[in-house]
């Protein structure tokens, strides 16, 4: 792999600058030159450096072809002709150190900020000499009109460029065009359903209607039980289904360019976009995706404060996943990073959504991801522990007691002390001693269904060489996140394999979040502890 550039992807931006400079100096000689002279000489020079900067241009451009990243399919320009395999600048810069990723950065900037410093001055200077100042006073006065140029106007249009984008974004998101959109990726016109004020739109044979009336049943009597309230959606919801997975992540495209291998995306505008074909290295769970947004949605109707987005996390996950060894799963990834130290603290209560939109789009990157993981399952965790498990009516009440009493410029965690007896210190110190306490239980094996698909799929997957390393580490995670105990035997077969491309740290990262252990990179550790293991032979249907 080549080494990384600061100005790889700045080349084309350097062309451009160079060539604006050649069209403004040509007008600036204009104003310039005297009306009664010949203009030929001038023209001449001008055609010339035009020529030459197109010759050194189309140069550049034929040496560039588009490649397509083999860690993580994205198709990009590369600066060079690479020599082996064609990795994206993202990819390569994601595998320099934290001390490497920082210089690279800066470097960056310090480019840009130099380009940014051209364009102002030439711009200055342009218009120093088109408001004909007096000769005196002309260098001076240049200054000051092209530091105004950098300040001013170069910021204001590209706040301008930001609000026409934030208007094309809006538009995007409106039903015509979100349905051409669907129609034109699926290469169908596809069948629209109105269910009340929603509206489903589908594509190929198969009507989803009856499995969405279901799960979205489903999810008000939960919602119900736990809420103590009538948990209706009034405002319209946009339920997508693609037939196949690669319409949906051409779909997406549009606002996740590097995002492959999901069972669904939610889109501001209350949308929810499914596919029914499995994904190449997850393992598709449409019921429970569906019920997340569902839940998710009513939400948003109560107008939760953003603060509480720890609250709205832990409720989707408990009412999505109602399966009985949720709770066992996930606390074993909390003992892992309790034991780890990356459990999150009394911050996790003043979370933002914008800051979990970071981590997502951001997710090919490891430390992103791993953050990404712990809020979701800790949130989740604590959730449960706050309810205990929804049996607790004192708790129930005192949660449907917390969620009445909320207004706008409420203390949150005032409130939620009177009604719970604990501030949110206390809170996350029970649930430690509550995690470490109940060990680590027994593994219930898997349905058979998503057996079949860890070991024939999303196993053979991940110990594929021939396979792209990106989509790799994402069947690696696939199983961490899962937590399934039939994939480990695939995750240690791994880490015995010295030539396996994918990274020791993510491999151990699964485990851990399998097993509930913090034990180190050798296999044969982690052979024994799975031979300790109790789980069933048989897997149910």
């Amino acid at each position: 792999m080549g080494k990384v550039r600061a100005g790889s992807r700045i080349a084309p931006l350097m062309f451009g600058i160079a060539f604006c400079a050649l069209v403004l100096g040509f007008f600036a000689n204009l104003v310039r030159s005297d009306p009664r002279s010949d203009p030929r000489n001038f023209l001449i020079i001008f055609g010339v450096l035009v020529g030459l900067w197109y010759f050194l241009f189309a140069m550049y451009r034929m040496k560039r072809k588009s490649l397509e990243c083999v860690e993580c399919g994205r198709v990009f320009l590369p600066a060079q002709s690479p020599k082996g395999e064609a990795v994206c600048p993202r990819c390569q810069i994601r595998k320099l150190d934290p001390v490497a990723q920082k210089t690279s950065v800066r470097k960056t900037i310090s480019v840009l900020l130099a380009t940014y410093a051209i364009l102002g001055l030439t711009l200055g200077s342009l218009l120093t000499v088109i408001l004909v100042l007096d000769a005196e006073w002309e260098l001076w006065r240049a200054i000051a009109v092209s530091a105004l140029t950098i300040v001013l106007l170069i910021p204001t249009a590209f706040a301008l460029v930001l609000l026409s984008f934030a208007i094309w974004f809006k538009a995007s998101q409106s039903e015509t065009r979100l349905l051409a959109r669907a129609r034109k990726n699926a290469k169908e016109d596809g069948e629209t359903l109105h269910q009340g004020p929603h509206l489903v739109w589908y594509a190929g044979d198969a009507d989803p209607s009856t499995l969405l009336n279901e799960q979205m049943e489903m999810t008000r009597c939960r919602l119900n039980s736990l809420l103590g309230e009538s948990s209706d959606v009034e405002r319209p919801l946009r339920i997508l289904v693609f037939n196949r997975q690669n319409d949906l992540e051409v779909f997406s495209r549009a606002f996740l360019p590097h995002m492959w291998n999901f069972d669904g995306v939610v889109f501001p505008s209350r949308t929810l976009a499914i596919s029914t074909e499995e994904a190449r290295t997850y393992i598709v769970d449409n019921n429970a995706t569906l019920r997340s947004f569902y839940c998710t949605a009513f939400m948003e109707d109560r107008r939760f404060p953003p603060s509480l987005l720890w609250l709205k996390l832990g409720i989707a996950r408990f009412v999505s996943r109602p399966e009985e060894d949720e709770a066992q799963r996930i606390d074993r990834k909390m003992a892992a990073s309790i034991a780890n130290g990356t459990t999150r603290g009394t911050d996790l209560f003043s979370l933002r959504p914008k800051r979990t939109a970071q981590l997502f789009r951001k997710w090919y990157d490891p430390g992103s991801f791993r953050e990404y993981a712990q809020i979701h399952f800790q949130t989740a965790s604590i959730f449960r522990f706050l309810i205990e498990g929804g049996t607790s009516p004192e708790r129930l009440a005192a949660l449907r007691g917390f969620l009445s009493d909320l207004k706008e410029g409420s203390k949150i965690e005032e409130l939620f002390a009177s009604r719970f007896g604990f501030g949110y210190e206390e809170f996350l110190r029970r649930w430690n001693d509550s995690i470490l306490g109940q060990g680590q239980g027994r593994h219930v094996p898997a349905p058979r269904r998503i057996a079949d698909k860890i070991q024939n799929t999303i196993g053979a997957f991940a110990k594929d060489p021939l396979q792209p390393v990106m989509d790799r580490i994402v069947a690696v995670r696939d199983l961490g996140m899962g937590g399934r105990i039939e994939g480990a035997d695939i995750l240690i077969e791994l880490l015995r394999n010295p030539k396996s491309e994918v990274p020791e740290a993510e491999i151990v990262w699964a485990l851990e979040a399998i097993s509930g252990r913090i034990l180190g990179p050798d296999p044969e550790t982690w052979s024994a502890w799975l031979q300790e293991q109790d789980v069933h032979s048989e897997a149910p249907a």
